[in-house]
Order: structure tokens, then sequence, then C-alpha cells
């Protein structure tokens, strides 16, 4: 009879603590939203789980797996966990964090760029000197080359790209001196003409 209670005990404690893991927090801001150190969570209830301030900026606004953050003791953004781990650094792209693209988002780590996916799950690891968004179920990537200003952005030149899927395979070699997925219609540079191509 003990052993039925002591189950059935550690059975509702379980119900409850998944219940809780369950719930989708909300970014809650303490006034203008786009002050630093104004945002926190809060739960289905209104509890605050992450309070106001803790971070820099809270970029996430429904808060299921994974939230990006920026913190406060160094540049950057990075994906945290619901027990506020860090994950990894996001890429940064028009002063703001990288955004998620059929459902992947671009990472960084030592310079190099791979992908994760919104629960927080590193897809595709850090490998290529740069990283187009997804379109159409494929990234543009290069290998290789040197950063140069294109006006207010910088640009990767002198690099190979090629084309992956969203498991990693490469579907168009990473040997083109530029690569474009426009939709889908996939264009390539070489000997400094570009002519489309199909994947197979």
């Amino acid at each position: 009879m003990k052993k039925l209670i002591y189950l059935s005990l550690v059975s509702i404690f379980c119900s409850i603590y998944s219940s809780a893991q369950n719930d989708i927090l909300t970014r809650k801001c303490s006034s203008k939203e786009l002050e630093p150190n104004n945002c926190g969570y809060i739960n289905s209830s209104g509890k605050i789980i992450i309070p106001f301030g803790k971070y820099t900026y809270c970029f996430t606004e429904k808060f299921d797996k994974m939230a990006i953050v920026s913190l406060k003791d160094k540049p950057g953004y990075y994906a945290i966990d619901r027990k506020e781990n860090i994950l990894f650094e996001v890429l940064g792209y028009d002063n703001a964090p990288d955004k998620l693209c059929e459902g992947l988002v671009r990472i960084k780590k030592d310079g190099k760029i791979g992908f994760a996916n919104e629960n927080g799950e590193i897809i595709i690891q850090p490998q290529f000197e740069a990283a187009m968004p997804f379109s159409k179920g494929y990234s543009a990537v290069c290998i290789g080359g040197t950063l140069a200003k294109d006006g207010e952005y910088d640009i990767r030149v002198n690099g190979k790209w090629g084309l992956i899927n969203k498991n990693g395979g490469v579907v168009v070699k990473v040997i083109y001196e530029d690569l474009r997925n426009i939709n889908g219609e996939i264009k390539v540079k070489e000997n400094k003409i570009w002519k489309s191509i199909s994947i197979e």
C-alpha cells in the first residue's frame, strides 16, 4: 500500500513538473520595450519566471524550449534553455540576432557558422565562413575567403560557395566563385560568368 501511495505521489510530482516545463513563457517588458534591462519572462499564470533586467534584452517573444537574449557581461546574442543554460551564440545580423528561417537559425563558434533549430538543438555544426538563411530547403555556404566592405555591410570575397540541405548534406559542391538561391532557383558564378543549375 505504501509503495502504491509513493508511486502515485511520484507520478503526480512528475506530471506537475512536466506541465510547468511545458508552460510557454511570454516576454514581458516593464515600460518601453526596446530599452535595455527592461524585459523578462512570465508564465501563463502571470508569475515572473525570469525577472526584468536579468538580461540586457530578451528577443524571443514566446519562450518554449529556447530564447535568444543578450547578456550583460559579453557582447553578442545567445540562446538559452528553460534552465537558463547558454546553448550557443546566435549570429548577429542587422543589429539584431538572426531569425529562424524554415525552422533553423544561424549560429557561430570560433568564427564559423552553423545552424540550430527552435528547440535549441545544433543541427549543422559551425564549419562555414559564411552561410545564408535557408530558402526552399537549401542554404548557400562559403568556405575560405576574406571579409570586405560593401557599403555598410561586410561581404565574403574569394571564398568557394556551394549549397547544403537541412541535414548539412552538400547538394552543390563548394567550388563556385559565388552562388545564389533565389526562391529555389540556383545560380552559380564560375569563371566570372553566372549560370543556372539544377539540383538532382
